[in-house]
């Protein structure tokens, strides 16, 4: 027998001696990925950019103007709106940490994360669906406890269905197919969330504004029930767990012992202060050109992102993607400079430097994941458990107190810039900053482009203390392959 049917290659050698297969039955290198599973992978990113597109944009306007239409009692809805979101968020933070130990400790059949999504995708759809519409015949109170319901009901199902979407992380052992597909979703998400302003702008010519608030949360809502249901149903789970218990020790505190999840859990909360880009150039747009006006500013961030997401799916083949999060902050804190430094008066060259300032958006909503993705098999390379779920749940409340401080902050910081609100009836924004226009919109530069430009270069220098490559890498891959193959054989009934 040949050396090489020795090796028992996946596919059998032509006479001409060219290898169809390049990868033997156990190489590192094997991709597992089935043609439905891409196409899951990738409609749930699709599905999942429409139902956030959905709701960031429309969700508090059909509130105000279609399920709230016709009462006068604005002061008692703004007040029970902010005790709704209070409600939530108690719901959420008591819920979280439940559901992330639940979740960590399911054993089944078919996986960890698949019975949840495929449990919960229906009740998650139908309460969005029910978060676009009025039922008539209620009175005020009645529609207040009707908004209440549904959206805790929805945010508790949403919470599971996320924690669920772990199961990219344990979709396939080859973290090269891995990073390649997370990388690629970025992309479908960002092109699914603006599919909800077209589809608004082209039923606005055939029915009603208050009725298009109804029709697009119901088609968005299906929409995500059917491509959730390919993700969770289509795609397998294929990295194999420990039948050891998981205590809330080693699942919540422990990650933090070790240097990679605490560097990325610290930039990750850097990041939330980067994204006063997104709260200031509403700001800016409003003194610079007016309200009215403001999509000339978000058109080439936008279009900027997009760029930088395909950028950065092209670059990640060829360039490592810790590599690439090491430099994409110098680069973020020149452009944010420049930006600075010129001002938002300055015409063409502003827009053209603010296209390229989007491109750091694009590069930042695909590297983390691809590198997260590696610390957790970090994570049980050391502690022998996946912790992806798990691991989440102290830096969540991390998350939400840095992100109150942050929005806490940027109202004082208003105030340090001199902004002014409209004092007179019928004033613009534009008009009441008019006199300090220049100065005002120059501090709101910095806040929108100066101070995440610093952040992200912090970000990037961060990531040069995380070291899994090279050699380091390869001994985890290989000493994770074992690991598997001894859970596999303690738990053959749970092979996926």
């Amino acid at each position: 027998m040949s050396l090489l049917a020795k090796e028992k290659y996946l596919f059998p050698i032509p006479k001409n001696g060219r290898l169809f297969a390049r990868f033997k039955k156990d190489d590192k290198n094997k991709l597992y990925l089935s043609k439905g599973e891409v196409i899951a992978l990738n409609g749930r990113a699709g599905g999942l950019g429409c139902w956030s597109g959905m709701t960031s944009t429309y969700r508090t306007m059909f509130i105000t103007s279609v399920l709230f239409a016709g009462f006068d009692y604005q002061t008692e809805i703004v007040s029970r709106m902010v005790i709704i979101t209070i409600l939530s968020s108690i719901i959420e933070f008591v819920v979280y940490p439940i559901a992330g130990m639940m979740i960590s400790r399911t054993r089944t059949r078919i996986g960890r994360y698949r019975p949840y999504g495929l449990l919960l995708t229906l009740p998650l759809s139908l309460s969005g669906a029910l978060m676009f519409i009025s039922p008539p015949g209620m009175d005020l109170q009645q529609k207040i406890i009707y908004v209440t319901v549904v959206t805790s009901a929805f945010n508790v199902f949403n919470l599971f269905i996320n924690l669920a979407f772990n199961l990219v992380q344990v979709n396939t052992p080859n973290d090269k197919e891995r990073g390649k597909w997370i990388a690629f979703s970025g992309i479908m998400q960002t092109i699914g969330s603006v599919v909800p302003l077209g589809a608004f702008k082209v039923l606005s010519y055939f029915i009603p504004e208050a009725s298009i608030f109804t029709v697009l949360g119901i088609m968005f809502a299906v929409v995500m029930m059917v491509t959730y249901y390919m993700f969770f149903g289509l795609c397998k789970e294929r990295v194999e767990y420990t039948n050891k218990k998981l205590n809330i020790k080693t699942g919540v505190l422990d990650p933090y012992r070790h240097k990679p999840f605490l560097i990325y859990t610290i930039a990750q909360l850097l990041r939330t202060f980067a994204a006063f880009t997104g709260i200031a150039t509403p700001f800016l747009a409003a003194v610079v050109l007016g309200a009215e006006n403001a999509i000339l500013f978000s058109l080439p961030t936008g279009a900027g992102t997009a760029f930088g997401l395909v950028l950065c799916n092209i670059m990640i083949r060829k360039v490592k993607p810790l590599y690439l999060m090491r430099g994409i902050g110098f680069y973020s804190a020149a452009v944010g400079l420049a930006l600075t430094v010129i001002g938002p008066f300055a015409g063409i060259p502003f827009y053209i430097l603010y296209f390229m300032y989007g491109i750091t958006y694009g590069f930042h909503n695909v590297l983390p994941n691809v590198i997260v993705a590696d610390i957790y098999d970090y994570l049980e390379w050391k502690t022998g458990f996946r912790l992806e779920v798990s691991g989440t749940i102290l830096s969540n409340y991390l998350q939400k107190g840095v992100t109150t401080l942050r929005d806490s902050l940027f109202v004082v910081m208003l105030a340090w810039a001199g902004y002014k609100v409209p004092q007179a009836a019928g004033e613009t924004i534009y008009q009441a900053n008019l006199a300090n226009q220049q100065s005002v919109g120059r501090i709101l530069m910095f806040y929108a482009v100066g101070i995440p430009g610093i952040f992200f270069l912090i970000i990037s220098i961060l990531y040069f203390f995380i070291d899994i490559e090279g050699k380091k890498k390869e001994e985890m891959r290989q000493a994770l392959v074992e690991m598997r193959k001894r859970y596999k054989a303690e738990n053959p009934s749970e092979a996926a």
